[in-house]
């Protein structure tokens, strides 16, 4: 899945076996505490300098990832 916002070109991969499936979110939220709890803050560190459009996509990506359960 592209990812745009925080680094060029990022993406998150998911793999899935079967039934069961993973997903490698990468720097897609590069702060284990702030950003899954708050994704929609923003950082000066968003090297594709477009912080919300960082935030709009974490928050798109955790929200699917999280109603896949």
């Amino acid at each position: 899945m592209f990812t745009p916002g925080h680094t060029k070109e990022h993406a998150c991969i998911i793999l899935t076996s079967g039934n069961k499936s993973s997903c490698l979110i990468g720097d897609l939220s590069h702060h284990p505490v702030l950003l899954l709890e708050r994704p929609r803050s923003q950082f000066i560190y968003d090297l594709d300098l477009d912080p919300l459009q960082a935030a709009e996509t974490r928050v798109k990506i955790l929200g699917t990832l999280s109603r896949r359960g």
